[in-house]
């Protein structure tokens, strides 16, 4: 993941500066996403981020990642529709409090869950040994 984000940020910077296209610009975070769900559609990628008392989750965690990857493919499709149907100044707005709101609502959707999993999952074993 570390390096696909060098790689996307070079690639996608170099593009910029050849096309001179405001349109490439706003397409520009398609891609990005599309590359980044491509990526999030490996299975497990998201368990070796977790911390050792996670363990009893890594199942939830497989189940996020895909999550995540449906998150990114579909803020792709969101950035194609709106750029193409929107104004510059609005499509800015509107893709930066989306990016934002819709990562800081997952990551909390999916904090909730394991927490919530885990605990549950903790005390039935203990209740079972």
């Amino acid at each position: 993941m570390q390096w696909l984000s060098v790689v996307l940020v070079l690639a996608s910077g170099t593009a910029t500066f050849l096309t001179h296209d405001p349109r490439f610009v706003m397409l520009k975070p398609t891609i990005i996403y599309s590359i980044v769900g491509a990526v999030m559609m490996r299975r497990g990628w998201m368990t070796r981020y977790l911390p050792p008392r996670a363990d009893g989750v890594k199942d939830v965690a497989t189940a996020f990642g895909y999550a995540w990857a449906g998150l990114m493919f579909f803020s792709a499709a969101l950035n194609i529709g709106l750029a193409l149907s929107l104004d510059v100044k609005v499509w800015a707005a509107t893709m930066s409090a989306w990016g934002i709101a819709s990562k800081i609502a997952l990551f909390l959707i999916q904090y909730a869950v394991m927490t919530s999993i885990g605990k549950r999952r903790a005390a039935l074993a203990t209740r079972t040994a």
